[in-house]
């Protein structure tokens, strides 16, 4: 079952493939026709011109043999009137030079007169302009001041010079500088900028204009841009920089080329027949497979553009692929980007501890009293030529992946059912396959596998054994600086001062972090800082702009929370000093509180209830109020009821976790027993209208308890049912992981690293759970629900929220050498984190009379 599909496009194909074909050697010859044919009409067209100057030439020869000396006296003749051009046009430059508004009159003259701007070759037209150079009309030109401003409304709205070019072609002759156009003209110009009735465009982007530049540097791409130019207000009116044009009128320009292109090929089958042009055809797809691929590599940046290409490469050459970096969904993202822009589905596996043959061959059910298997998603990869991703393969045990071996190897498997996979090439043998035999099945020639894993032994796990290690080319992802270039693209703290001083205090701790990793075992490593947590800290710092930017950071990485030696403790917090970021104390009553909450009107989208609902957060005692939109449950919310019961470090703790909420994060409640989390969970929940569904976590838990639960019916016949997570996420409830700190370490982010990053998961049962957006999209281009649900995708309510609650993590030495601190790299990218300080003895006695509702001569006194 696929997990996600791209489109249909074509796949992405180099050109050296091309080179090597018939087909490309047929394309050169059909370019080459197409230029000759060009050639010879341009051969064709000019031969009257030529014939014409024969003419001339003969007859002034005749002429000249009629009288002594004629061809000297016409030579002389033709010299004197280009000398007089020449002065008179020099002449006409003066003019502009000294006097620049004569260059406004020089247009005026040439639409009263009808001509166009080459009338300035002609003589006659310049010396009766010249000679009237003393009768113009003189106006008012722009102040100092005017022009300053216009040029301040250019940098706030660039574009304003489109604008005021369309104006300068309506009503200056298309004259745009502005020292030499009526001042009026460029006063109302300001005048209606300044009150807000400019129309509002898209000009070109780096993007556009690239493709822009491409096409002119193609053989007459060049002067097809200029007669577009010219075409809008007359010939050398519009501005020539293309980043200043609306970006749709480039468009339609590019638009208009590659029709043209396309009718060309039209003609051709019309002509040739669809035979010589199917190929013609696809290749024009796999030019726009290209761009968008291009598209996507350039907005990563270079180490992105470096991997992808790298990718694309492996692709081609047919060649399985091992990517190695550090903990979270980046190099995952990085594959489904890829397999999106080349068209390519794709099947995954999240590699665990629990990982069996059946998950990567075929599991066994009931259906109807007889035994049927069912293919996992590597051989569903294999048949149709998928992308297969093995994500975490160092968390599987030594004699799992071995079962791989000869499918990455030699493409052939034998499965449960008696079927056997066979190597691409080899149908001919398929075909003359016994009916009696083995049912022999083909593996698709595009099938590929990716591989995804950490670095052990810097990380805790298995390495690779050598053969299997043999199969992939690996490419070693270095993420630094990825994070920060991430967190400029996801928010719009681009060029924030504070969004620059958090980028430099994640590079020092990473440096300590890399400094020390080769001189201390893997658990007392310093844990990295998460690969995308400058993007969810960014977030939080546009929706709440006064907190601390400390703050937005301990909540991506809580290093109070870690077991931290002296030494490494003391080079975090120099990094925020030396960045001048003070480290605030968790809590403090200084920062955001909860001021109000309006619920909205429930709508209806995709056949899904969504909540919604804006928080009001008012900072300090007498800070300004912030209103912020939030998700929400379909139950009636209950905010006194939630906040009653609560102390004050208990609201300020939740007021941080409903802005990690807003900000889009799931939470994680660290704290001892008896701080509250439970209570606070609640609370949680009843102020936003959700139910909680609970999901009480232990040590020997498997993906199966963790997502859906193989049972049986009265009949034998095999049955699911999904795990209170997979509940809450299908209805948009609030999910509670009670106790994650108890889970082997690795399950919580191999088992449920794709949910909680990405809102997707791979059932058990070969059920896929998409994104709520994945889901809008499909049904936008014409998909059904119920055709969907029965091809077995199961979209995540865009409302669930996933609250996990743990203790905090015990030193290494205190229980045992063997010990490891389960907030480790891979926990610390999928949550938000808030810590839960002790009570004090009253405020536990306030909360025992709160939750027993005891009140008056009922409640407890001082123990």
């Amino acid at each position: 079952m696929p997990v996600a599909k791209g489109h249909s496009a074509g796949v992405l194909r180099s050109p050296c493939r091309h080179a090597r074909t018939p087909l490309f050697r047929m394309r050169l010859l059909l370019a080459s026709v197409v230029a000759t044919c060009s050639q010879l009409q341009l051969a064709f067209s000019a031969m009257p011109m030529v014939r014409a100057r024969g003419t001339l030439a003969r007859h002034g020869m005749a002429r000249a043999a009629q009288g002594e000396g004629a061809a000297e006296v016409t030579e002389k003749s033709n010299r004197n009137n280009s000398n007089n051009n020449n002065k008179k046009r020099q002449e006409l430059t003066a003019l502009f030079k000294s006097d620049p508004v004569s260059f406004y009159h020089w247009r005026k003259f040439l639409q009263q007169k009808g001509l166009g701007p080459a009338a300035s070759q002609d003589e006659e037209v310049v010396q009766e302009f010249l000679a009237s150079a003393g009768t113009f009309d003189r106006f008012e030109i722009a102040s100092a001041e005017v022009l300053a401003d216009f040029e301040k409304a250019q940098k706030e709205y660039p574009a304003a010079t489109w604008l005021w070019h369309t104006v300068a072609a309506r009503e200056a002759f298309g004259v745009a500088n502005r020292k030499a156009v009526p001042a009026k003209l460029l006063q109302d110009f300001l005048r209606a900028y300044h009150a807000g009735s400019l129309e509002q465009l898209e000009l070109v982007g780096d993007e556009l204009a690239a493709q822009l530049n491409t096409f002119r540097k193609t053989n007459g791409g060049g002067g097809k841009w200029d007669d577009f130019r010219d075409a809008q207000f007359g010939e050398g009116v519009a501005p020539r920089d293309p980043k200043i044009w609306p970006a749709d009128l480039v468009r339609r320009f590019l638009a208009e080329q590659l029709e043209a292109e396309l009718c060309a090929v039209r003609l051709l089958r019309e002509e040739c027949g669809s035979g010589y042009t199917s190929k013609l055809e696809g290749m024009f797809k796999d030019v726009d497979t290209s761009k968008a691929l291009v598209a996507i590599l350039d907005s990563d940046g270079g180490g992105g553009y470096d991997l992808l290409m790298w990718m694309s490469q492996k692709s081609y050459l047919e060649q399985d692929m091992f990517l190695l970096g550090d903990p979270g969904p980046h190099l995952r993202n990085a594959v489904l980007h890829f397999a999106a822009s080349t068209g390519r589905e794709v099947e995954y596996i999240a590699v665990t501890r629990d990982t069996t043959e059946a998950d990567l061959k075929q599991r066994r059910e009931i259906r109807d009293g007889e035994l049927t298997f069912h293919n996992a998603p590597g051989v569903e990869a294999a048949l149709h030529g998928r992308i297969l991703i093995l994500e975490g393969v160092q968390k599987a045990e030594r004699n799992v992946l071995p079962l791989l071996n000869n499918l990455l190897e030699n493409r052939e498997m034998s499965l449960e059912d008696g079927s056997f996979l066979m190597a691409p090439g080899r149908e001919h043998e398929i075909a003359a396959a016994t009916a009696g035999g083995r049912e022999l099945l083909a593996v698709s020639k595009d099938f590929i596998v990716v591989a995804i894993g950490l670095p052990v032994p810097r990380y805790l796990g298995c390495s690779l054994d050598p053969p299997l290690r043999s199969r992939f080319a690996a490419w070693n992802v270095v993420g630094a600086g990825s994070s920060a270039a991430a967190a400029r693209r996801s928010t719009h703290l681009a060029q924030s001062a504070a969004l620059k001083k958090m980028a430099a205090v994640v590079g020092l701790w990473r440096s300590v972090g890399e400094a020390g990793s080769g001189q201390v075992s893997a658990a007392a490593r310093l844990p990295r800082f998460p690969e995308l947590g400058l993007c969810s800290a960014g977030r939080l710092l546009e929706l709440f702009p006064e907190l601390p930017p400390a703050a937005a950071l301990h909540s991506a990485y809580p290093w109070q929370l870690l077991q931290l030696s002296s030494a490494q403790r003391a080079a975090l917090l120099s990094a925020l000093k030396l960045q001048k970021l003070e480290a605030t104390a968790p809590h403090s009553p200084q920062g955001y509180s909860l001021s109000m909450l309006e619920p909205l009107d429930l709508t209806h989208a995709g056949g899904q209830q969504q909540g919604l609902a804006t928080l009001g957060f008012q900072w300090g005692l007498q800070g300004r109020t912030i209103r912020v939109p939030c998700a929400c449950g379909a139950w009636p919310p209950r905010p006194r009821e939630a906040l009653e019961q609560l102390v004050p470090s208990q609201r300020s703790a939740l007021a941080q976790m409903l802005q990690d909420h807003a900000a889009g994060m799931d939470i994680c409640l660290v704290g001892e027993r008896g701080v509250g989390k439970t209570m606070l969970v609640r609370a949680f929940a009843q102020l936003l209208g959700y139910r909680t569904r609970t999901l009480f976590c232990f040590k020997d838990m498997t993906a199966r308890d963790l997502t859906a639960r193989r049972s049986t019916d009265d009949r034998g016949n095999t049955t699911w049912h999904f795990s209170p997570l997979v509940e809450a996420a299908l209805e948009g409830g609030l999910a509670v992981l009670d106790g994650i700190d108890r889970l082997t370490q690795g399950d919580l982010a191999g088992i449920l690293g794709r949910l909680l990053c990405d809102r997707a998961c791979a059932l058990p049962d070969g059920r896929q759970l998409v994104p709520h957006e994945q889901w809008s999209r499909w049904l936008g281009q014409g998909f059904v629900d119920e055709e969907l649900r029965s091809q077995g995708f199961l979209p995540v309510h865009r409302g669930f929220r996933i609250i996990a609650t743990a203790e905090p993590p015990k030193d290494a030495t205190s229980s045992g050498s063997n010990s490891r601190p389960w907030l480790d790299d891979e926990v610390l990218t999928l949550f938000h984190f808030t810590e839960l300080p002790a009570l004090s003895p009253a405020e536990q006695l306030k909360l025992v009379a709160s939750a027993c509702q005891l009140s008056g001569d009922r409640a407890l006194g001082p123990i």
